[in-house]
């Protein structure tokens, strides 16, 4: 830090660049070299890019690597401590995400910085219905909504940094409006 007071940025960049004895300086190149492989990208949100770099920067709500059993777990506590007062909806959104687990795994939660990706994902859930207790809820608004938690938990407490209408209209061009639409079951 004091080099760059007194040296131009590109040789304290080369200094840190050979520096491998400093652990901080290892870590710091190594995120920079992380996100600017997502930064290149051409037509990215802004959205996009702030998601991503959460996704390098802070710790994720759980780690994929992690056993099912553990994600679910820690899926569910977020699910719990969620600002939705809908006790019967939490429950079906637990039950949603313990049955489709390798689903976020594989598919969706890799690419939830990427709106494209994310939209080529998510595209065969929005015809699908999930059972629950004699009613039917839709696929598309389950996903979307475990989505949104897992973000507001991987963005933590630097929600101050963004602007919660943005999230919003991104995953409104991703899947469709706020609406939960139920469908009762005849027994």
């Amino acid at each position: 830090m004091t080099l760059t007071n007194i040296l131009p940025e590109n040789i304290c960049k080369n200094i840190c660049d050979y520096n491998v004895f400093c652990k901080y300086c290892t870590l710091l190149l190594d995120d920079e070299r992380k996100f600017d492989k997502h930064k290149n990208d051409k037509n990215t949100s802004k959205i996009e890019l702030q998601i991503r770099f959460f996704t390098v920067n802070n710790c994720p709500p759980f780690e994929l690597r992690d056993n099912k059993k553990v994600n679910v777990s820690k899926m569910n506590a977020i699910v719990d401590n969620s600002q939705d007062d809908d006790l019967m909806y939490k429950k079906v959104m637990k039950s949603y995400f313990n049955g489709m687990y390798r689903y976020f795994k594989r598919d969706i939660l890799p690419v939830i910085g990427n709106q494209k990706m994310l939209k080529e994902a998510t595209c065969h859930y929005k015809e699908e219905r999930f059972p629950y207790y004699n009613s039917l809820y839709r696929d598309d608004l389950l996903v979307k909504m475990i989505i949104y938690e897992y973000v507001l938990e991987l963005i933590g407490n630097d929600i101050y940094y963004m602007e919660l209408e943005d999230l919003h209209n991104y995953l409104d061009e991703i899947l469709p409006k706020w609406k939960r639409i139920i469908t009762r079951i005849n027994p």
